[in-house]
């Protein structure tokens, strides 16, 4: 059983790979935590404030695609009035031509939440997708029960995942095609 923090890690990984495998080019969380003005989007909090909050992922949907898709990972039942909030926060940057579309990755409890959710706020198709699948129209790579990923479930998926898994400290593990997206 992994923890509540690596579950997300690991689901979110699965995510980026699930966008690889469709072809797709993507950036992670850390790397938009350098510039977060550019990719947070303004969320409304408890103390009557403002932060930011960045999404897990964001990814262009189509080679010419000048906006980003932000993908959200959710681990089990959020706070209703925090998602609320960031909800808003979405939607707002997506009126404001920052993202075209964000996408909640979440289980089906969550899932039909976030809908209601979100269809209350006028946060609609296409501007709005939520599933347990990043890639709706590529098949699932991953699984459903992510409690349960041991290494032999880890190891059988390998010849699946684009992002070779290296013990090596000194080989690269970043897909190529990331790789040159970093290039100066």
């Amino acid at each position: 059983m992994f923890s509540p923090r690596t579950a997300h890690t690991v689901r979110v990984a699965w995510a980026a790979a699930d966008i690889e495998r469709a072809g797709h080019q993507w950036i992670a969380g850390r790397e938009m935590a350098l510039v977060p003005g550019r990719w947070g989007a303004q969320v409304a909090n408890e103390r009557g404030g403002h932060s930011r909050r960045l999404p897990d992922l964001a990814f262009w949907a189509a080679r010419d695609a000048s906006l980003p898709v932000a993908v959200v990972v959710i681990q089990g039942q959020s706070n209703p009035r925090r998602e609320r909030a960031a909800l808003e926060g979405w939607q707002a940057s997506i009126a404001a031509g920052r993202y075209a579309q964000v996408r909640y990755l979440a289980g089906p409890a969550a899932v039909s939440h976030l809908r209601r959710v979100a269809t209350g706020l006028g946060l609609t198709a296409p501007q709005f997708i939520t599933g347990e699948r990043v890639m709706a129209d590529e098949p699932p790579v991953l699984p459903v029960v992510i409690e349960n990923v041991d290494e032999v479930s880890v190891a059988s998926r390998r010849r699946h995942w684009p992002l070779p898994i290296s013990r090596d400290r000194h080989r690269s593990t970043v897909p190529h095609s990331v790789q040159q997206r970093r290039s100066p």
